[in-house]
Parts: structure tokens; C-alpha cells; sequence
């Protein structure tokens, strides 16, 4: 991509790329590379400005086509009646045979890009047999020539110093580095896949661990089972609440004493043994229930 800058000089980027708004980054972000290399720096382009349309007069090919110099291009001037117009945008895609030859003349001198490209064209044509460069890439020379005499409005571009941008340069230059190495992240391997040997280890400390798992579950279910047989073994005694199982032992310990009391009188053994059993007994209980 070819593109003026705010100080009216030409500036090449490449590795344009559009990354969304997300949760980490508030807002869209057209960003892309200039130079090559680690010193390859970000930067971050407004699509408002750079897509904006323009228009101006273009020269004759075979004027533009014969400046050998960048003095003659700069030189040059358009006609003045029935001048073939330009119409594009204010940045300009360019194919790879620009933006290399661009790089390899080491400036970006705009003036003294065109003959050096128009060279670049006219030697591929002669090699190529069906697409010519020099027709399809007219439009590279004719917006160089615009550039150097201030026609092409500036784009609002600059530095992206941001944290997300400088991780997909980062990235991105990696890639570049590396791009036969191996993948980021390792897929699994499938399941019908045998296990290495290494693991047998962690198998056995994965069997104990099974089971310890199920002797803990076994013991805790038999516990709960214990549990269950000791409340229906009770009757549903420990159902009632501790008032209530104290008021029922109060009332069946008076009872028994007052039984006792009146059969104490009684000349029968059985009455006499039962008193002498337990009447001291009952006695204690119902002091102890009463207070």
C-alpha cells in the first residue's frame, strides 16, 4: 500500500490487516508494517481518510513512459485540454512486483521511484506474454508523479505503540520466521493410539487413586446405611425433641413412682422386692427430672 503521510511523503506499508473490536480492544483498529525485518514498524491507518476519493489530471504514458531522470519527471505536466483524468483513492494498492522493486531501489523518493519502476514494467513485459505491467500498473506511476507535486491529500496514519498491535507484529514476524516450524499448539493424539511406556507410572498412581476414591465412598455409604438402621431401630424416638423426650421420661418416672407408693403398703413380696429394687431409683429420676 502506497499512502502520503501528514508530513507529504510517501510511505509503503505491507501485511495490511483489519483487526475487530473485543473485549480487550474497545474499537476497530487498520493496521499495517513498514520496512522489513525486526525494525519493522506498526502502523495504524484511519480508514476514513484513507479511502477518501481524488481526482486529477494524468499525463501521457509515453511522456511518463520516457522519463528517464527524476528531474524529467518532475518536469512534466499534464495537457491542458482533454487531459485523461485520474480517479482512485487516497492510498493505493500495489502487487507485490511494486512493492519489491520498491524496497530493492532503497527510496522513497517519489520522483525518483518512476523511472525505476517504469524499468521494472518495461522488463517484465518482455519476459510475459499475457499480462503487461506496464498497462495494469499505469496507475502506480501516475499516482507517484501526483505525490511528488502535493496532489494526493494526506492520510491520517501513524505509530501504534498499543499493546494488541505490537503482539500481532510480533506475531506476524514470527510467522515469517518460522514457516515450516512446528504448530503453536500440539493437537492431542487420537484415542485408538497406544500408550508410550513412560506412562506406565502415572497408570498405577491413577489405579490407586480409583481406588481410594471408591474405598472412601464405600465407607461413607456404609455409614450413612448405619445411620439409617440406628433411626428405625429407635422407633422414632430421636425424631422428638429433647423437651419433649424429658417431659415423656418425667411423666412415666412419677408414674412408676407413685405406683410404687401405693403398693409399698402391701404385704405382698413381689411388691416389697419391686420397691426395694427400685424405688430408691425412680426416687432419684424424679428429683433429678423435677429440678
Amino acid at each position: 500500500m502506497l499512502l502520503v503521510d501528514g508530513f507529504s511523503e510517501l510511505l509503503l506499508l505491507h501485511s495490511l490487516e483489519f483487526l475487530p473490536a473485543n473485549f480487550l480492544r474497545p474499537e476497530d483498529r487498520l493496521v499495517a508494517l513498514s520496512g522489513v525485518g525486526p525494525q519493522a514498524e506498526c502502523y495504524r491507518i484511519d480508514p476514513s481518510t484513507a479511502f477518501k476519493d481524488i481526482e486529477f489530471a494524468a499525463l501521457l504514458w509515453s511522456d511518463l513512459k520516457g522519463a528517464a531522470t527524476a528531474d524529467a519527471v518532475a518536469n512534466l505536466k499534464p495537457q491542458d485540454q482533454n487531459a485523461t483524468m485520474y480517479k482512485g483513492k487516497q492510498v493505493l494498492i500495489v502487487p507485490p512486483l511494486v512493492s519489491v522493486s520498491i524496497l530493492e531501489a532503497n527510496t522513497l523518493q517519489p520522483a525518483s521511484l518512476v523511472p525505476i519502476l517504469s524499468a521494472k514494467f518495461q522488463e517484465y513485459d518482455r519476459t510475459s506474454s499475457t499480462t503487461k505491467a506496464c498497462t495494469i500498473l499505469r496507475l502506480v506511476l501516475e499516482f507517484l508523479w501526483a505525490v511528488h507535486h502535493k496532489s494526493v491529500p494526506a492520510t491520517v496514519v501513524g505509530l501504534d505503540i498499543s499493546n494488541d498491535a505490537q503482539e500481532w507484529a510480533s506475531r506476524l514476524h514470527m510467522v515469517n520466521i518460522h514457516p515450516l516450524g512446528p504448530p503453536l499448539f500440539l493437537a492431542p493424539p487420537p484415542h485408538s493410539a497406544s500408550i508410550p511406556q513412560d506412562q506406565s507410572m502415572v497408570n498405577s498412581i491413577v489405579g490407586e487413586l480409583r481406588l481410594l476414591r471408591d474405598a472412601q465412598d464405600k465407607q461413607f455409604l456404609q455409614e450413612i446405611s448405619i445411620d439409617e438402621e440406628r433411626k428405625n431401630q429407635t422407633n422414632g424416638w430421636e425424631k422428638f425433641p429433647e423437651e419433649i423426650q424429658t417431659m415423656i421420661l418425667r411423666m412415666t418416672a412419677m408414674t412408676l413412682y407413685q405406683w410404687c407408693l401405693r403398693t409399698r403398703t402391701k404385704s405382698t413380696k413381689t411388691n416389697k422386692s419391686l420397691w426395694r429394687r427400685y424405688g430408691a431409683k425412680l426416687r432419684t429420676l424424679d428429683e433429678g427430672l423435677s429440678s
